[in-house]
């Protein structure tokens, strides 16, 4: 895939950027296009072209890097080995955390002339939001697990990335005549061309705005700029972290600087100023005793304003700067090795055992009621990865549907749903679940790394998602087909949600060997209890 970036960061404004100066500050600007481009591609994704090229010898600028694609020259497409049909343009007004793979898996599976690609935070990974209802009132807190992509019916802000197929350029020449994504999208549509939109889980910085230049400074590290040696200034200054320095750059004394800060050609500080993560224009003076914190000025009035003195707070982050509540073992401790081992040692001795009886109760459910034989029930297993808990299926088709229209006479609190002599199971269905028999297809599930003999009941998003703290313990291990809540419940009215809660909790704080293996023998003894009573 040939990657493309368009317009340039230099200039192209009202007033000066701030990467041109930062640029002018590097010993070339090559240097800091790998540098910014680094974060948007992964260390180096592929050949970096400036499309147009600023120097007006219609030859794209590159940047070298292990990826060998396309390069127009003079307004052409050159030969390529290149396998992908698509193009991608990078917005040079924008970076984004995506990686290369996005790209890939879109260009793959859609089939389009052009594709945009919008960075959004709310699809991304633990971002939790508010579900409310048409009044306003909370009813929930939606948190994915895994990072999301959402089709769209438009566009709704501005394309980070384009995806354009050689087709389309084929068909309309004049795209590589413009730099401006926005005309992009407008030829293309004067073309009949198809357009789809997506909106990819990811942190956009907007390069024009000062919240986006200070996200850039804080996560990047320009180790080749030119540096100021501490001879050079007096000696009550103090100085802490990466610092960019200009030429002709003047530091009274009592001054406070901390990076990552950028002064660029003939700043002053005066005596006694406390600069902290900021970007000073040129020529700019920086008065005694003021305070600049988290800003980028670029004229003197900004200096002069009172939001010069402002803590600004608000700096993008990457979704991996998240904090996550999942417990962690060592790769060695029961809880990691010896319990998996053992879960697969036990489902592979179930599971041949019980053969004969999966022969006879397909056969039994297939002759007494329409429909599959298993029910695959969606869950969140291990750290919120959804998979299927298989089971045998003891209910009516299209039982899902009907639970909303019974969830007026639930039996149960919380976000559980259960009543007696639910009309929704069948005949069968009611002795499969009585006997237990019901849930030996999860062993397969144990089998496969989804499950544990013994954990948390597997429970599905809509359930997790009503408490953040509790949710992310439980999935801190595999669900399991028995556990500490269902050998200790009391099923008293009102208590059933806090008990799950608690002993699921309980669980994650207290697993060990002898904890699995108490609940193991008081399920045998209740599995065994509850089949005698099926025969009086």
């Amino acid at each position: 895939m040939q990657l493309l970036i368009c317009p340039e960061l230099f200039g192209g404004n009202n007033r000066p950027g701030p990467w041109s100066h930062l640029g002018a500050m590097l010993p070339n600007r090559e240097l800091l296009w790998a540098i910014l481009l680094a974060r948007q591609t992964r260390m180096g994704w592929g050949v970096l072209n400036v499309l147009p090229p600023s120097d007006g010898d219609k030859k794209a600028v590159s940047i070298p890097g292990q990826f060998k694609g396309r390069i127009p020259v003079n307004g052409q497409i050159t030969d390529s080995k290149s396998s992908s049909p698509y193009f991608l343009i990078h917005h040079g007004r924008f970076l984004t955390t995506l990686s290369s793979r996005v790209f890939d898996d879109l260009a793959s599976h859609v089939d389009a002339d052009m594709i945009t690609i919008e960075a959004v935070p709310e699809l991304s990974a633990f971002y939790e939001t508010a579900c409310l209802t048409g009044n306003g009132d909370m009813v929930g807190i939606s948190r994915p697990y895994q990072d999301g992509i959402e089709p769209q019916f438009q566009m709704t802000g501005h394309p980070h990335h384009l995806l354009i197929h050689q087709r389309l350029l084929s068909r309309c020449p004049s795209l590589m005549k413009t730099s401006d994504p926005e005309q992009w999208l407008d030829i293309a549509r004067q073309a009949g061309a198809r357009c789809l939109y997506f909106k990819v889980a990811g942190v956009p910085c907007d390069l024009e705005s000062e919240q986006g230049v200070l996200s850039v400074l804080a996560t990047e590290e320009f180790t080749e700029a030119e540096t100021l040696k501490s001879s050079d200034l007096p000696a009550s200054v103090r100085v802490v972290g990466p610092i960019l320095w200009g030429r002709n750059v003047q530091v009274e004394p009592d001054v406070i600087i901390t990076g990552p800060t950028v002064l660029c050609d003939g700043v002053k500080i005066h005596s006694g100023a406390v600069v902290k993560h900021s970007v000073i224009g040129p020529n700019l003076d920086i008065a005694c005793e003021q305070v600049v914190r988290n800003r980028v000025l670029w004229t003197q009035q900004d200096c002069e304003t009172d939001d010069s003195c402002k803590n600004t707070s608000s700096i993008e982050t990457e979704p991996s700067s998240f904090i996550q509540a999942f417990r962690h073992w060592p790769t060695l401790s029961y809880a990691r090795m010896i319990k998996r081992l053992a879960d697969i040692l036990f489902s592979l001795v179930v599971l041949v055992l019980a053969s004969p009886i999966f022969l006879v109760v397909a056969l039994i459910i297939k002759l007494t009621s329409s429909g599959p034989i298993f029910y695959p029930a969606r869950r969140q297993g291990h750290h919120g990865v959804e998979f299927n808990c298989m089971k045998f299926r003891t209910m009516i088709v299209q039982a899902d549907a009907l639970q909303d229209r019974l969830r007026v006479v639930n039996q149960v609190d919380g976000p559980q749903f259960k009543i007696e002599d639910d009309p929704r199971i069948t005949g069968v269905g009611k002795f499969l679940r009585d006997t237990c028999i019901d849930e030996i297809p999860q062993f397969i599930n144990v089998l496969l790394g989804q499950m544990s003999v013994v954990g948390p009941r597997p429970s599905p998003d809509q359930e997790n998602r009503t408490c953040p703290a509790w949710r992310d313990a439980r999935l801190s291990v595999r669900p399991g087909i028995t556990g500490l809540w269902q050998i200790s419940r009391t099923r008293k009215i009102g208590m059933d949600f806090q008990e799950w809660v608690y002993y699921d909790m309980e669980y994650v704080r207290n697993l060990s060997l002898w904890m699995d293996v108490r609940i193991c023998v008081r399920t045998v003894m209740h599995l065994v209890h509850q089949f005698l009573k099926q025969f009086g």
